[in-house]
């Protein structure tokens, strides 16, 4: 001021959409210090528990931007509370069931049925676990793939007639999931094929 400087600007408040994805880095980080889990309270989860309980009105009431719906779907947002208590009470009963019934603890309530959103999320787990232990094929058959199958085929229909959430596409194509059957084959033979070249054909095995 002595020397006539211009005073310093005051730093511009952060837009709303700054803010929004700061509180979705910190939903993550929220996550990795537990367990993975996205369950923050609103009671006690200060503002990022106000912030997850208005995420879940704003997308009740249809006031949700699809974009912001697909970022939270695709790290596995809990949308209904009464889904983070169901997971939380049946964390209880898995413990309960591998070493508090041997002390004779107390049975933990039952949770109620969980929502189709965290069922949809536990079959995505559970492909993503299938893929590990398959050498990273998702290739799930429908005929011989159990619930996981038919799960797998669902997705498919659901996204040939349009009414697969933007979201769970997202989510789904991230991993590399494989939208047409046909391709499912095309990459057995493919594999086979490329087994073949590099050994079979050396020992004169048929194409």
């Amino acid at each position: 001021a002595r020397k006539g400087a211009a005073v310093p600007t005051s730093p511009a408040a952060p837009s709303p959409a700054s803010t929004w994805h700061a509180r979705l880095a910190e939903l993550k980080s929220y996550a990795l210090a537990h367990a993975g889990s996205l369950s923050v309270p609103k009671s006690s989860g200060g503002a990022l528990g106000r912030w997850v309980a208005r995420q879940r009105e704003l997308r009740r009431s249809g006031r949700l931007a699809e974009g912001r719906f697909a970022a939270l779907d695709a790290i596995g947002f809990v949308w209904r509370a009464v889904d983070d208590a169901w997971e939380k009470r049946f964390g209880e009963l898995v413990a309960w069931m591998g070493d508090g019934a041997r002390k004779g603890a107390a049975v933990p309530t039952s949770p109620a049925a969980p929502s189709p959103a965290s069922t949809w999320h536990a079959r995505l787990a559970e492909l993503k676990s299938y893929a590990l232990a398959h050498a990273g094929s998702l290739s799930v058959p429908k005929s011989s793939g159990g619930a996981l199958g038919r799960w797998v085929a669902r997705q498919r229909e659901l996204r040939r007639s349009g009414r697969l959430a933007e979201g769970r596409f997202a989510a789904l194509d991230a991993i590399g999931f494989v939208w047409r059957a046909v391709d499912d084959a095309w990459e057995k033979r493919f594999g086979e094929l490329v087994a073949w070249m590099g050994d079979g054909a050396r020992k004169g095995a048929a194409v």
